[in-house]
């Protein structure tokens, strides 16, 4: 039988890497491909070994789509506050707002912020405090407390004030509750019994609305009345106004009170001048249920499915927004 004649490429090494490969073959680390030319010389088809392999992996080198994916698992107030500092690449990255609109998107699927962004509308921070909210909420990173016994009906109107360190409720009963959160204890049930310092038959009607300033508490009500008590001295009632209609929502600042009712007005009260009436705004058609207020603006929120910005400096509405 004849001897089989078997020719084996010789070994040759890779100049990037020093691997040791046949004619013909790739360096298995670079993927140099290694030939032998006409003259026996050794030719190598890349000069430079791949950069994976001169420098070592890091998260700068990594393509953006790998980046950004990898940035969607980490929390969006570290992602802007410490990693783009980082390098001005990161910086850009995170920067990008249509990355946080894709992101928002993806996490909550329902339209958000429920009216289109203005411009300069900062998509971090939009992202982050939803973040946060929603982390609060599902991670049972909160103490849960029931304040029952403290009414004998539903409650209406709750309210917060130095630091949510105090409660106001108000109820369809008539009464204005005050809880001292603070005596809130998780190992004793009795505490909640215990945090109610006050109960005050605040009203003729459902209290439907709790506001505040500093120390002065203001509460609305069905009964047609806005009332304010000082909470610094027991809460004492200090002021009854009495309106035409029900009251569904009140904003007390230091400069004006503002008084949202069930026959669509809004009524103006100055407390610099004794909470003299100075204005009846009528931006609604159907009744006022929500109400924000600042040094340039009063929004109200209706039944008429409505949001009127009233601009107080030039005393005229300014824009009505349809959101339904």
């Amino acid at each position: 039988m004849e001897g089989l004649d078997l020719k084996l490429p010789n070994l040759y090494k890779c100049r990037n890497t020093s691997d040791e490969s046949r004619e013909g073959n790739t360096c298995l680390h670079c993927s140099c491909f290694i030939s032998k030319t006409a003259d026996g010389s050794i030719e190598v088809s890349k000069k430079d070994c791949c950069d994976h392999q001169q420098k070592p992996l890091s998260l700068d080198t990594l393509p953006t789509e790998i980046l950004q994916k990898v940035f969607s698992y980490l929390e969006a107030k570290f992602l802007y506050c410490t990693l783009s500092l980082v390098c001005r690449f990161f910086n850009h990255l995170v920067n990008d707002d249509t990355w946080w609109k894709i992101r928002i998107a993806r996490c909550f699927p329902k339209k958000y912020p429920p009216l289109s962004a203005p411009d300069g509308f900062d998509w971090k921070m939009a992202c982050a405090t939803r973040e946060d909210q929603h982390r609060l909420w599902t991670q049972g990173l909160m103490q849960c407390f029931n304040l029952t016994g403290g009414h004998y009906s539903s409650i209406d109107a709750i309210h917060l004030i130095n630091n949510a360190a105090i409660c106001f409720s108000g109820s369809r009963d008539r009464y204005l509750n005050v809880w001292n959160l603070a005596n809130l204890n998780a190992a004793n049930p009795d505490s909640v019994r215990e945090a109610c310092v006050k109960s005050i038959q605040a009203h003729k009607g459902w209290i439907w609305s709790i506001s505040s300033c500093n120390s002065t508490i203001c509460t609305g009500s069905w009964d047609t009345t806005v009332k304010l008590w000082d909470a610094g001295k027991d809460m004492t009632e200090t002021l009854s106004l009495k309106g035409k209609s029900a009251v569904l929502c009140t904003v007390l600042l230091p400069d004006i009170l503002t008084v949202g009712s069930f026959d669509s007005s809004v009524a103006i009260y100055d407390p610099r001048t004794g909470y003299s009436s100075i204005a009846q705004l009528h931006c609604h058609s159907k009744p006022v249920l929500c109400m924000a207020v600042d040094d340039k603006y009063i929004i109200t929120g209706s039944e008429d499915k409505k949001i009127a910005i009233y601009d107080r400096a030039a005393g005229k509405l300014f824009e009505t927004i349809e959101v339904g």
